[in-house]
């Protein structure tokens, strides 16, 4: 995998699909693309908030770098950092409640990771 143009800004022509969280990314709405040569040359498109979950969490350093980080590794890395978030709120976890997180929509377990993310990020100064 090798990246052809960097990730940049653009507004969606059309309707498309998030390359990480699958979720639609709605005409209009400003995305990021990253246009990527691997099995041909394609478009990688992302929410901002999923590679602002990407690059916070530094997800490209958990990965295989042939393989980069495909969007199973996305889902699996926000499940295992929201039952870590949810550890912190509520102390142990037991089986029970275990399968009661893993039931909650991935949509608001990125929205609580991404949450927590930012509140622990530090103030940045220019």
């Amino acid at each position: 995998m090798t990246i052809l143009k960097d990730r940049r800004e653009v507004k969606a022509a059309k309707n498309h699909a998030c390359d990480y969280c699958g979720a639609r990314i709605s005409q209009g709405e400003n995305h990021n693309i990253t246009t990527i040569v691997g099995d041909g040359i394609y478009d990688w498109r992302s929410h901002k908030h999923c590679d602002e979950l990407v690059d916070g969490l530094n997800m490209f350093s958990l990965c295989d770098p042939g393989e980069g980080l495909t969007s199973d590794h996305f889902q699996e890395i926000i499940d295992d950092r929201y039952l870590g978030v949810c550890r912190e709120k509520i102390g142990e976890v037991d089986d029970w409640l275990h399968r009661q997180l893993q039931s909650v929509a991935f949509k608001t377990k990125m929205h609580e990771v991404l949450f927590d993310l930012r509140k622990n990020k530090p103030n940045e100064k220019t």
